[in-house]
């Protein structure tokens, strides 16, 4: 549904811990959003849909420095609290 850009609200969440795995690199945590926040179904985004966007969005960096990671939004401890910036393309599931 989307992405967000962690902004590290909570030491507890594990977006937080898996930023926090990263030290000395220029690490940006984002979060794929799934269309069930609540996760009753037990389905979010499946780990080949992680790996395909951390390798798309890592392939353009040109300092080897920088990285993207992309977390599922199971690993959020709330989705209640979570704060971050939301990039979403508007319409990208109407054609489905």
């Amino acid at each position: 549904m989307a992405l967000m850009l962690c902004m590290r609200c909570n030491p507890e969440c594990g977006v937080y811990k898996a930023g926090s795995a990263e030290q000395g690199s220029k690490t940006w945590v984002y979060v794929a959003l799934c269309a069930d926040t609540s996760h009753a179904k037990k389905k979010c985004i499946p780990k080949s849909g992680i790996k395909a966007l951390t390798e798309y969005f890592n392939r353009g960096l040109l300092d080897g420095q920088k990285k993207i990671i992309v977390i599922s939004c199971d690993s959020r401890k709330s989705v209640d609290t979570c704060q971050g910036l939301v990039l979403a393309d508007v319409g990208l599931t109407d054609i489905y």
